[in-house]
């Protein structure tokens, strides 16, 4: 799991290639994602890590923590992220603990908005509402039917990071 900013040098991607899969966290829109992070070029250089994953051939996807704020935007994360080649979108509902119990205290969805987050990961993977009764393999696509499982985004994700 990396925020994909330090994603910089040739030894970087090749920490993240030696990887099955790497998760990149994004925080929803590009205005919500630089509040969050504190920096107002945040999503612009997780974004260009992005970039660098896709054009060094890494497998990837993009995961994001799902608040109040971000709800309605997941359906253009999706797109978002389908656009930049992600292979899954991982959805986490916002977990009230560490930092997120006091910046964001009052953030967390409510039972009907984890509904809707439920609804709305199921319309944009499938086109219907309507659970399927059998597992489907993973698609080489965006996913984010995997989003409101408490596990990984991906089973063989791991992390990167940056050394000098």
């Amino acid at each position: 799991m990396t925020n994909g900013t330090l994603l910089r040098s040739r030894r970087d991607l090749a920490a993240a290639a030696a990887c099955d899969f790497v998760a990149v966290s994004v925080d929803g829109p590009p205005e919500h994602h630089d509040r969050i992070r504190r920096s107002a070029d945040a999503f612009r250089h997780t974004a260009q890590g992005i970039t660098r994953l896709r054009d060094a051939g890494i497998r990837y996807g993009i995961t994001s923590t799902v608040d109040r704020d971000v709800l309605p935007f997941v359906p253009d994360l999706h797109v978002w992220a389908r656009e930049q080649g992600a292979e899954l979108l991982g959805l986490r509902p916002l977990a009230p603990v560490g930092r997120a119990a006091i910046a964001l205290q009052g953030q967390g969805l409510t039972p009907p908005e984890l509904a809707r987050l439920v609804l709305m990961t199921r319309l944009l993977d499938t086109g219907s509402a309507v659970p399927r009764s059998t597992p489907t393999p993973p698609r080489s696509t965006c996913s984010s039917r995997t989003a409101v499982r408490r596990s990984p985004a991906h089973p063989s994700a791991c992390p990167t990071s940056s050394t000098p």
